[in-house]
């Protein structure tokens, strides 16, 4: 009897784990490694300034924004938004201050109280990228090729101030390439002044060391996109000297930060952890041998219903 019970609690214990380990095949999409995160803030008048965050969150589009209104015309905005089925992160933030005048009791104007406006936005997304390599001899390595655009503009007037910066990297092998040009992609603005920021940029990531192999290989690779990497876009209109001037700060990065075509070796296929990083990128042109085929089976159809209507 002992020796049943022990193989029934041993066969119970089998069935334990065969169960766990189907359940986590089935919800392995959960351990997907794929995110979105994000800030948002604003503030008008003397102190009121909010944030909302966005915590890593495995979401494959997302987007926010916030408005802050003041009494005298302040103003303070930031806005952001992520898509991985365009490969493109966006974020903009604005602040304009104002002025209230204050008299004394002769009606006279004694000074203006400053209002001021701020505003300020981040935004970031990764994916994993995962690629099959057919086997063979391969004399030289295989890379994976990312080309993408960085667009903004920073204007300020008066007492304005504003700043921000694109940061993308691409990670695999253990090596990180990635862009971080202080000069070009990142700027800051103070007073009448507009900075102007177009940056085409490439990265490429190791998927296949060269070598001899017999068997499908499988690779990984990391992207990473953001605005501003762990600091955000920021805007203020705030310690005037001109109190009769109104000032303002815009971070206009609509049109952020995005890839414009990926390059995978030929043979190589691969897939995201999202399932739809980059899937509207473009819509794919068909190749001339396609465009040939469907050419026939077009004639070969129509051809057929002519047979079929003179028979009737």
């Amino acid at each position: 009897m002992k020796t049943n019970y022990r193989k029934n609690i041993l066969v119970l214990m089998v069935l334990a784990f065969c169960f766990i380990f189907v359940s986590a095949l089935i919800n392995g999409e959960a351990a997907a490694d794929y995110w979105i995160s994000g800030e948002v803030g604003a503030g008008a008048y003397t102190g009121n300034f909010s944030v909302r965050d966005l915590p890593m969150t495995q979401t494959k589009s997302y987007f926010d924004d916030m408005v802050a209104n003041g009494p005298a015309g302040n103003r303070g905005e930031g806005h952001y938004s992520a898509n991985l089925a365009t490969g493109s992160v966006s974020a903009s933030a604005y602040a304009r201050d104002g002025y209230v005048p204050v008299y004394d009791q002769g009606g006279n104007l004694v000074y203006y109280n400053q209002l001021y406006g701020m505003g300020r936005a981040y935004v970031g997304m990764s994916d994993t990228l995962h690629f099959s390599i057919p086997s063979g001899n391969y004399n030289s390595s295989l890379y994976l090729t990312l080309s993408g655009q960085a667009t903004g503009t920073i204007t300020t007037t008066q007492d304005g101030q504003a700043a921000g910066s694109f940061y993308a990297k691409l990670y695999s092998w253990g090596i990180a390439e990635a862009i971080w040009p202080a000069n070009v992609a990142e700027g800051s603005a103070r007073g009448n002044q507009t900075i102007l920021v177009n940056f085409p940029f490439t990265l490429s990531a190791l998927i296949l060391p060269a070598g001899n192999y017999s068997t499908t290989t499988s690779s990984d690779a990391h992207v990473y996109l953001s605005t501003g990497h762990q600091m955000e876009l920021q805007a203020a209109a705030t310690l005037s000297n001109n109190f009769h001037l109104v000032s303002t700060a815009n971070v206009d990065f609509s049109d952020t930060l995005k890839i414009t075509s990926i390059d995978v070796p030929p043979g190589v296929t691969w897939w995201s952890d999202s399932g739809v990083f980059l899937s509207e990128l473009s819509t794919p042109v068909p190749e001339p041998a396609t465009m040939l085929l469907l050419g026939s089976g077009l004639i070969g159809l129509a051809g057929y219903g002519r047979k079929k209507f003179f028979k009737k």
